[in-house]
């Protein structure tokens, strides 16, 4: 073989090295971000879990608390008779001509 040969034969190897190189370091790389995607993926996920937990708890503390004070709670219905008693005047309707016809009458005018 001549060195042109081994020359183009050593480049192509070397690309196909290097390829090989990168291509592996792209898998293993997105393999790393994978697994802290999960990681991050599992904290979320645990983060939200406790929330709700809390959000169950004061849920509950606020309905004891509901039915607490609906417990004390009474209806009071009373009722109460009130009567008034008050004089009814009957000239209240009568104007001043009828009030003096009136007059005259008791006095037998």
């Amino acid at each position: 073989m001549t060195l042109p040969y081994r020359l183009l034969i050593a480049a192509l190897l070397g690309f196909v090295l290097l390829s090989m190189g990168a291509i592996g370091g792209y898998r293993y790389s997105e393999g790393r971000h994978a697994v802290a995607d999960a990681k991050a993926q599992e904290l979320r996920q645990a983060l939200i879990d406790q929330q709700r937990a809390h959000e169950a708890q004061v849920a509950q503390t606020l309905e004891a608390k509901l039915s607490e004070l609906q417990a004390n709670q009474t209806v009071i219905e009373r009722e109460r008779l009130k009567i008034v008693d008050r004089p009814v005047y009957k000239n209240v309707c009568i104007d001043d001509q009828g009030l003096d016809l009136i007059s005259k009458a008791r006095a037998g005018k």
